[in-house]
């Protein structure tokens, strides 16, 4: 309360003054700019000057705050924004893990344009696709995964994997599997996928150069390796004896051709 007191009281005693100095001295200010002639009182001048700072200053104030204001909203719909796409993954997962493909894929891509790690969100509804029977749609996912985050490829290869080997798709899985073995060589996804793949192409040969490396790796149990190992080379002989016999019955029809 005494400071308003002493303030109000400053302002009179700088208006009395300022009253009487323009009494005494009105002073008289001139300016000529071009075809214009500005005259005027020297202290209207000074009063007109102050006016136009104080105006000045009070309308960049004003758009001060709305920045900030603008900043304050923008913020608040962002964090709004990221909780909500939070929310929709949570509930994408959640529904994904119930098997609910159709609400487990919309969930996720509505709450991938909105989240900063989107990469989950992908995967996972090319996982939802592929098990609706919507091939493209999953090959889209997988590459809007890699997209969001280029070092991801090792992640979205093994996805790719899965949905290849879902859809009976085993050379491609094979390749598949090729790539992501060059880099992670004894990765266990990848050893166990290749055994799988090299089963249902009946790949005897490469099965059996694999085994040693999944009785090192994996440590799988040794009975069941052994008992692979006995059935792939019975398998591969087969294969080499009905090879055999085949390219012996060519060479005698082409000989008797001949």
């Amino acid at each position: 309360m005494k400071r308003l007191i002493i303030l109000i009281l400053i302002a009179l005693s700088i208006s009395l003054l300022v009253a009487y100095s323009v009494q005494q001295d009105p002073g008289y200010v001139r300016i000529t700019v071009g075809h214009w002639l500005i005259e005027s009182n020297l202290w209207v001048f000074a009063a007109l000057n102050l006016l136009l700072c104080g105006l000045l200053y009070f309308t960049l104030a004003f758009f001060r705050k709305g920045v900030h204001v603008r900043q304050r909203v923008s913020h608040f719909f962002g964090e709004s924004a990221q909780a909500k796409a939070k929310e929709n993954t949570e509930k994408g997962i959640i529904a994904f893990l119930e098997g609910n493909w159709g609400r487990a894929r919309r969930l996720l891509t509505r709450a991938a344009r909105k989240n900063s790690t989107p990469l989950i969100n992908y995967l996972a509804a090319a996982h939802a696709s592929n098990e609706l029977g919507q091939l493209k749609e999953a090959e889209q996912f997988l590459k809007k995964a890699y997209e969001s985050t280029p070092d991801s490829e090792f992640a979205v290869g093994i996805a790719q994997t899965q949905i290849q080997i879902h859809q009976e798709q085993y050379e491609a899985a094979l390749a598949t599997l090729m790539r992501l073995k060059k880099s992670q060589a004894n990765h266990p996804f990848v050893l166990k996928q290749l055994k799988a793949v090299y089963l249902k192409l009946e790949d005897w040969n490469q099965l059996i150069k694999l085994i040693p490396v999944l009785r090192k790796e994996l440590k799988e149990d040794e009975s069941a390796l052994q008992a692979l190992e006995a059935l792939a080379w019975s398998k591969l002989f087969v294969q080499k004896t009905d090879e055999a016999i085949n390219r012996n019955q060519l060479e005698s029809c082409t000989e008797a051709l001949a």
